[in-house]
């Protein structure tokens, strides 16, 4: 870590796990929902090319593959250290958690307070203004109700009663994701979803470590970015809200049904989502997508620059054909 330079360096071999409580402790945050994308935020990478090359590559040295890489990657080469912009940690390092269980009954209005909180979400919030801003939500009657006030590091252990890194991130587990990128919140899609899957969870019981997460942002700093700064698509900008549909169970027989309703799913909120046709951020791509929609005006350049890599040999994760 370069505090004078605001950035730290981190090896391909490093953790989220280890990354983040070390650059928390000191005081900084990568990325976050008030400076953008972490993909923004790169300054460098030091890779290993499909031709066993090593090369910094960065806006002054291989800015075409510097371009790519931030966000296809995968496509391009082995990452060894990759240097990224730190910033001041905001609320001192403190953050406002809110977990609630509210009944079934109150699903509608629970999806009409989100859709109002979404609108014009601010992108830097005091705890308190955070929490004034909840009070509807937390007023909704909620079964159980559980506010924190703690240090951002503990976050993601906290949230979700503890268990946000469980089921869907453990190892060697049977899952499988979908994934939809709203501009919008449509109500009635959501209530409908809402009634499917519990009907899905009764006549499936094996399914019922599924969850469905809507990761709703301020995009505020996301769209400051202007277009073609790097390989993350222009639409992809407009996204406000990701909806991750994740399917955990052990029982392989029900593959097909899971993903024939999973699909069924993604196509309906993909029709309310306010975009034309599916929008999905990258890395949470379910697979059978296609490139066109991973990576849509980025595309063509993209294919042009897998020049790096003409044998095709990094194309095991959302894949770019020379």
């Amino acid at each position: 870590m370069d505090t004078k330079s605001q950035t730290v360096t981190v090896g391909g071999g490093a953790l989220f796990s280890d990354v983040i409580p070390t650059v928390l402790n000191a005081g900084y945050e990568i990325g976050s929902d008030l400076h953008g994308l972490t993909a923004d935020t790169v300054v460098s990478y030091k890779v290993v090319t499909a031709a066993g090359k090593i090369m910094t590559v960065s806006d002054f040295q291989n800015a075409d593959l510097f371009w790519a890489m931030r966000v296809a990657g995968q496509n391009f080469g082995i990452v060894l250290e990759t240097t990224y912009k730190i910033f001041k940690v905001t609320n001192g390092g403190k953050a406002l958690n809110v977990d609630l269980i509210l009944p079934a009954s109150a699903n509608g209005t629970h999806w009409g307070l989100i859709k109002k909180l979404s609108i014009n979400m601010l992108d830097e919030l005091s705890m308190f203004t955070g929490r004034q801003l909840l009070a509807p939500i937390i007023a909704n009657n909620p079964l159980v109700t559980k506010i924190s006030y703690i240090n951002a590091i503990d976050l993601i252990p906290t949230s979700l009663f503890g268990r946000f890194n469980d089921p869907m991130c453990k190892k060697s587990n049977h899952v499988s994701t979908y994934t939809v990128g709203l501009k919008q919140i449509d109500i009635s899609t959501f209530n409908t979803m809402f009634h499917d899957m519990a009907d899905f969870w009764k006549q499936y019981p094996q399914t019922t470590g599924s969850t469905i997460y809507y990761q709703t942002l301020p995009v505020q700093a996301v769209k400051a970015v202007p277009s073609g700064f790097n390989s993350y698509p222009t639409s992809h900008r407009e996204i406000e809200t990701h909806v991750l549909m994740t399917y955990n169970y052990n029982d392989a027989s029900i593959d097909a049904i899971v993903s024939d309703f999973a699909d069924k799913n993604r196509q309906n909120l993909a029709k309310t989502s306010g975009f034309s046709e599916l929008e999905l951020y990258t890395t949470y791509a379910h697979g059978d997508e296609g490139a066109k929609i991973w990576y849509r005006d980025s595309l063509p350049r993209l294919q042009e620059l897998k020049k790096y890599d003409l044998e095709n040999r990094f194309r095991f994760f959302n894949p770019i054909v020379a």
